[in-house]
């Protein structure tokens, strides 16, 4: 089964029933609760310089990555700012045009809600990290 219309970084709780006969009279009894966390994706249009992002995994406890496929060769600002707005650290890498990924430690930062922020000439794009 696939799912649509699901929100980035949400974690969603399911049930699953199954129908024991074609007319759906007979029902097994509802599992139990069970989760899973869509990742933090932002899909971009293709205009701009970066075409897509992924930050994983989310939640993160010691570090996470930020996967950036960019259409063009140019700089980012990545930023990490807690849940007020603070800016904790931030670092300019070069993007390559296609795949780039880049790993951040968290080792410094207490369990809560942060803000990645990537940065270019032509867009920012904003992802909610977890560290849990």
């Amino acid at each position: 089964y696939n799912a649509t219309g699901l929100a980035a970084s949400t974690m969603y709780e399911f049930r699953v029933q199954t129908y024991c006969t074609a007319d759906g009279f007979i029902k097994s009894k509802f599992s139990k609760i069970a989760t899973f966390s869509t990742a933090a994706f932002a899909q971009n249009a293709v205009q701009g310089e970066i075409n897509t992002v992924r930050i994983y995994p989310n939640p993160a406890h010691a570090a996470f990555s930020v996967q950036i496929n960019s259409i063009k060769n140019t700089k980012a600002v990545i930023t990490v700012s807690n849940d007020v707005g603070s800016k904790l650290f931030s670092q300019t890498k070069t993007l390559i045009k296609g795949y780039n990924e880049f790993s951040f430690s968290l080792s410094a930062l207490s369990p809560g809600i942060y803000f990645v922020q990537i940065q270019t000439d032509e867009k920012v794009i904003q992802e909610k990290l977890v560290k849990d």
